[in-house]
């Protein structure tokens, strides 16, 4: 049985749960009035109407279809109308309405042919079939060639050219290849029989019997031209060149040059890239078409070194990088040879880069390897007496002092210049020099002067030319330095600043400048004097050479030509 305080708690949560109920004393009028009323379906139904109506087309019996507006609820004065079979259809009296207004506008529209405008529009905008073809050419397919026929291989054939069969060992015979510049042969050789660049031998006879007459004088090695040094560059100012002074004797580009050392003729020699040796007799005048030019090819490759003997005036001497040194006997008419190098008992042939005369019969020559041979042209052996290693690299040039014949100085592509006494030189084993001259790049000469071999002049590709005191040969100190334009490029025989050959105080070089003239600078370093004529001399001489005993100055440029001065 609860106890009073659990009905209390009771009472209290219903109080709570349950709101108390308020009356009101309203009429029963004022209730129902409040109350909402009861409709029937149809008062208060809604309905939607589709936004679009399809209407028959009376003339094309299309179906156009036509938008309308969204009609959210039907008015309630308009009733809605049941089928035959009392099923209501949804149409009503405003729809029904609504409906013959929209044909009554279709009819009119009809009248007024609008509707047949419209699909004619559109059929004239449809692109037609002719249209469509132009538009999309057809493609035409890319007929192949037919593939060409192979040339056969006549020599997979074994036949020659005229399609007739080889014999069976021809290709087993070895082919040796075709040099295009072979060595001429051993031995003597006549110089009537190696003539070219047109000469003929009348020409040969009649320079022959010209040079008989300088044959006859004497010149000594050391004899000194004491004529001042004003004096002697007044007089070489003076010098001048004409049409009859300028000559092609040789049929490329100039690699050597030199004057014969008598007086009573004016006689040149060069010597070219392929091996041609060009005479010419500058006082013949035109006596003839060539102008005194003679040629000869005693080597196949370039002359690099080539000088008049000054104990014996009718030989001329030259080397040249097919390995050989020849002596011209003007007297004889004969080229002998007097050296043929065959190092190591290879078959490659040693480039002679330069030679210079010891005494009247033995030379020293320069090897490409860096080797010194000593000849003596007396022997029939054709080789080296002996041979010095001295450099690793190519040698550019050989000197031996005038007065000391065993002292000599030689210049590299290991821009040094090396001087060595030939009484201490080893065969096997390395040699030690004198004294070591270094350059900051590769030597194309150097040279001791003529007379008492104080000075030694080079000439070097870092574009200067130096003037070293040779008295001390063990302890050469540099005196001048010139700064001077060696850079000649690829096409160009590289330049070499030469003495006087009686002076020690003169000598000469080729410049790049423009117009074009040959530098005579002084032994102090100071540019004297420059031959140009720019109607003569219009290219680059890149060697030169004075005379010994007449005032004469001879340039000799890339084609060949030779430009006197007298």
């Amino acid at each position: 049985m609860p106890t009073s305080r659990n009905f209390s708690m009771k009472k209290r949560k219903a109080a709570t749960l349950s709101p108390p109920v308020v009356t009101s004393k309203r009429s029963k009028t004022e209730e129902d009035a409040t109350k909402p009323k009861k409709l029937e379906p149809k008062d208060y139904r809604k309905r939607l109407i589709p936004r679009t109506t399809k209407i028959l087309d009376v003339k094309t019996e299309e179906k156009i279809s036509v938008k309308e507006e969204n009609i959210s609820e039907i008015p309630a004065p308009l009733a809605v109308h049941a089928g035959e079979n009392g099923i209501d259809n949804g149409v009503s009296s405003y729809e029904q309405l609504r409906l013959k207004n929209l044909q009554d506008n279709a009819d009119f529209f009809a009248k007024l042919g609008i509707t047949e405008m419209k699909t004619d529009i559109k059929q004239s905008l449809k692109p037609s079939k002719t249209t469509q073809l132009k538009s999309k050419p057809v493609k035409k397919e890319k007929t192949k060639a037919p593939p060409e026929t192979r040339r056969a291989s006549l020599r997979i054939a074994k036949m020659d050219p005229d399609g007739a069969p080889l014999p069976e060992d021809f290709f087993k015979q070895p082919f040796e290849p075709v040099e295009e510049h072979p060595r001429k042969p051993s031995g003597t050789l006549e110089m009537a029989e190696y003539l070219g660049f047109n000469s003929s031998d009348s020409e040969h006879d009649d320079l022959l019997s010209k040079m008989k007459g300088c044959f006859k004088c004497k010149i000594e090695k050391s004899t000194e031209d004491k004529t001042s040094f004003d004096s002697y560059v007044k007089n070489l100012s003076k010098l001048k060149i004409n049409m009859e002074r300028v000559a092609k004797v040789v049929p490329n580009r100039v690699f050597s040059l030199d004057i014969h050392p008598t007086n009573s003729k004016l006689i040149t020699a060069a010597g070219d890239k392929w091996g041609f040796l060009g005479i010419w007799d500058v006082t013949a005048g035109r006596e003839f078409q060539t102008d005194g030019v003679v040629v000869y090819a005693p080597h196949s490759r370039p002359i690099n070194c080539l000088k008049f003997s000054l104990h014996k005036p009718n030989q001329l001497y030259s080397c040249s990088y097919d390995g050989t040194v020849r002596c011209c006997d003007l007297q004889k008419g004969v080229f002998e040879e007097g050296l043929r190098t065959m190092i190591y008992s290879t078959p490659d042939e040693v480039l002679l880069k330069s030679f210079d005369f010891m005494t009247a019969d033995t030379l020293l020559v320069a090897q490409q390897d860096g080797c010194i041979a000593l000849v003596d042209t007396r022997t029939s052996r054709r080789t080296a007496e002996n041979l010095y290693q001295l450099h690793q690299k190519s040698l550019r040039s050989v000197s031996v002092h005038p007065v000391q014949d065993s002292i000599f100085c030689t210049s590299s592509t290991d821009t040094t210049v090396c001087i060595w006494d030939l009484r201490k030189l080893k065969e096997k084993g390395k040699s030690q020099s004198l004294d070591e001259l270094s350059h900051d790049k590769s030597i194309n000469s150097a040279y001791f002067s003529p007379v008492t071999g104080k000075y030694i002049l080079s000439t070097s590709l870092d574009d200067r030319i130096r003037i070293f005191n040779s008295e001390n040969l063990s302890n050469c100190k540099k005196e001048h330095s010139i700064v001077h334009d060696n850079h000649t490029g690829r096409w160009l025989t590289g330049f070499r600043a030469n003495w006087h050959p009686t002076r020690e105080d003169l000598f000469t070089v080729g410049s790049m400048s423009r117009p074009r003239q040959i530098d005579v600078y002084g032994v102090n370093g100071r540019k004297v004097l420059a031959m140009k004529d720019e109607e003569y001399l219009g290219s680059v001489c890149s060697l030169t050479v004075l005379g010994r005993n007449q005032d004469v100055m001879v340039g000799a440029n890339s084609s060949g030509k030779l430009h006197v001065f007298k």
